[in-house]
């Protein structure tokens, strides 16, 4: 099938440009008479099979998963569905572009839609079409169950991703406005102090004299400090590019005393979130467990999460016969609280995972909030303190400095 960049004119002798999927110029000039078109002008055939593989819009991509839901769920057919999205005004152009390549997979090799979706792993994540692909098993109302399960776990994971980016926000400029006045005083005030101390016949007091040393300091010395913090930044953000590096900030990230308790705490409800998407569309655990390690952005808990998978299925873990296997590979990941394998190990035992799953993510979704603003909030109380310690100590210093100069005139 075709697409046509088609111009045609209308009764009217209004001018319409449009986009047009046909197999031939017959069938373009039929749906061109469907949209209202009296003439066609001219047309430009692309190939849809060239349509490139773009990320989307993680707003569009759950907007997508939420009327493809609802429209199976009323009856109507996956061809019909993708036809009227890939003109959706919703959508972003780029997604209306990939849109149009799924539905000419779908229309032209009669593909299935977790097959053309696969074709654009950039735009549908591999746990997207997985639980496509486990849900088209089970027929319309089994595939919108998977789809509106997996758009649920991307909401909440969209969600909580919001929440600690907003969090970070005041922090990072309370920070930035701390460094700009420290700079200020520094780099200004002080050396104009230090001009009035030049005029004095009396030596400064210490405090003024460790305060311009620190001074004279930044005016010569001043870009090493930048420059180093520069090469810092730059060489973790060089680090991250490699596989090895990335690990390696990742699990730093763990053990941090603040951050690494967040860290934690995010990855055990977003995995455990995607873990019961997955789980309620039926997909195995193993495969369950190297689809969540693909879906977290920790390269220290993906790898966790695909050693247990190795050992569930090469029968290490639940060997024995065990009523949890699936619980005992969340625990021997160390990422998961004794607490978190607890419920999950009595949701498998009374075969109510999911919504042991459900009950894990909501915890630690809710403590990771928690201790976002726990963190804030001492964050800001230890900035101001050490803001107003600084200021104090400059402001008695110059105050005093001020002081025996005026008395020695």
């Amino acid at each position: 099938m075709a697409v046509y960049d088609t111009t045609y004119i209308t009764p009217a002798g209004d001018k319409h440009r449009d986009r047009v999927e046909a197999s031939n110029l017959h069938e373009l000039r039929a749906v061109v008479r469907k949209r209202g078109g009296a003439r066609v002008l001219r047309w430009k055939e692309r190939s849809q099979r060239g349509t490139s593989d773009r990320r989307i819009r993680e707003g569009d991509l759950l907007l997508f998963l939420d009327l493809t839901s609802i429209q199976l769920r009323s009856g109507i057919p996956v061809l019909e569905i993708l036809d009227q999205a890939k003109e959706c005004a919703a959508f972003e152009k780029r997604t209306k572009d990939v849109l149009r390549g799924v539905f000419g997979q779908v229309y032209e090799a009669k593909s299935s839609l977790s097959q053309a979706l696969e074709k654009y792993p950039q735009a549908f994540p591999k746990e997207v079409v997985t639980a496509l692909k486990v849900g088209e098993r089970g027929g319309a109302a089994k595939l919108a169950e998977s789809m509106k399960n997996i758009g649920e776990q991307r909401a909440f994971k969209r969600a909580l991703r919001a929440e600690a980016l907003a969090g970070s926000l005041y922090p990072a400029g309370l920070l930035l406005g701390v460094i700009g006045l420290l700079v200020l005083i520094f780099t200004y005030l002080l050396p104009k102090v230090g001009e009035l101390v030049a005029l004095g016949q009396k030596a400064p007091p210490d405090a003024m004299l460790r305060l311009l040393a620190i001074s004279h300091f930044m005016h010569a010395d001043g870009w090493l400090l930048a420059a180093g913090a520069a090469a810092a930044v730059a060489g973790v953000l060089v680090a991250r590019r490699t596989k090895k590096g990335k690990r390696c900030v990742a699990r730093l990230q763990l053990r941090l005393p603040v951050i690494g308790s967040i860290v934690r705490g995010y990855a055990v409800a977003d995995v455990t979130k995607n873990y019961r998407a997955m789980y309620l569309g039926g997909v195995l655990p193993g495969e369950n467990l190297e689809v969540c390690a693909e879906a977290t952005e920790n390269e220290a808990v993906q790898a966790a999460l695909l050693r247990s998978k190795d050992l569930l299925e090469n029968s290490i873990i639940g060997a024995d016969g065990g009523e949890s296997p699936v619980a005992e590979a969340f625990r021997v990941t160390g990422i998961f609280p004794p607490l978190a394998v607890t419920i999950i190990a009595n949701g498998e035992r009374t075969a109510t995972l999911g919504e042991a799953l459900e009950r894990v993510s909501q915890i630690y979704s809710d403590e990771v909030r928690k201790s976002i603003k726990r963190a804030i909030s001492a964050y800001t109380i230890g900035m101001s303190l050490f803001t107003a310690a600084i200021v104090g100590y400059v402001v008695i210093s110059v105050w005093q400095t001020i002081a025996d100069i005026s008395a020695s005139v």
